[in-house]
This record gives C-alpha cells, sequence and structure tokens, in this order.
C-alpha cells in the first residue's frame, strides 16, 4: 500500500540528508507561520527525490525514444524487433505515468499534512522557505509569480 511505502521510505531518511526549499522567505509579502517539524522535512524530503528519480526516467525515457527512432528504418512493421520496441515502449509509458502519479500524490500528502500542522493558516495560500520555513501570502502573490514555480510551492 503507498502510504506503508512512505512510511518505509520517510522513516530511512537521516536528518542530514533533507532537502531544503530553495526559495528564499520575501518578508514584505510572505508571513511566517513556523518552521517544519522533522516529520514534514522527511515527507518533502521524499516528495523531491521521487520528482527528481521522476526527472531522470523521464530524460532516459526521451534517450530510448530518440535511439528507437534513429533505429526505425531498419525494423520492419510486425516483424519481433518491432513487436519488442512496441512492448518496451508501452511498459515505459506506463512506469512514467505511475511515477508521476506517485509524484503528485506526494505533493498533496505534503500540503495536506502542512495545513494539519499549521491549521492558523486555513484560508491563505503557503509556501515553503529556506530553513524549512512555513510561511503565507496574500493571493495577489500568484499574480506575479510564473506558473511553474506556483505549482511547485502552493498550496
Amino acid at each position: 500500500m503507498f502510504h506503508r511505502w512512505i512510511e518505509e521510505k520517510i522513516a530511512k531518511i537521516d536528518p542530514k540528508d533533507y532537502i531544503e526549499p530553495e526559495h528564499e522567505m520575501n518578508s514584505e509579502k510572505e508571513h511566517l507561520l513556523g518552521e517544519m517539524s522533522d516529520d514534514l522535512k522527511r515527507l518533502l524530503t521524499l516528495w523531491q527525490r521521487v520528482s527528481q528519480e521522476n526527472q531522470a526516467l523521464a530524460q532516459k525515457s526521451i534517450e530510448i525514444i530518440e535511439r528507437t527512432i534513429h533505429d526505425l528504418p531498419a525494423i520492419k512493421p510486425g516483424d519481433e524487433e518491432a513487436k519488442k520496441i512496441q512492448a518496451m515502449l508501452k511498459a515505459m509509458v506506463k512506469q512514467q505515468s505511475i511515477a508521476e502519479e506517485r509524484e503528485e500524490a506526494l505533493r498533496q500528502v505534503f500540503w495536506v499534512s502542512v495545513w494539519d500542522e499549521f491549521p492558523a493558516a486555513e484560508g491563505y495560500s503557503l509556501a515553503v522557505c529556506k530553513g524549512f520555513k512555513v510561511v503565507w501570502y496574500d493571493k495577489e502573490k500568484e499574480k506575479e509569480t510564473p506558473k511553474f514555480i506556483r505549482l511547485i510551492f502552493a498550496s
């Protein structure tokens, strides 16, 4: 089960291996709620590790597809080599899809856990900053921040 997988993975994360957020707190627009607990730090680290693994998997998939496209002229449709390639590509797509779902689930679990740890922030948008700080900010900030950053740090 997924929750057991999470528990096993976070139990093995040593504090020296935490992955700290890169976002610097903007004291003019962001308001400190507090610092994450060790459980949240571990969960964030797991989510970031899975994200990094997914990026590596995606890069590997691109390389395999590029090699496959390069080899296609020598492969005849319907022969054994074509069937192997088709099976490999289907498996690769399935693996990538599951990995992306796992990452999204971890993102959701992380943010729900942040809300649980900081219930006073209900109704506010949250972000995590260097030093494992949790901050709230006004919605207007979203207009200034590029979408991909909001997706990474938004609640």
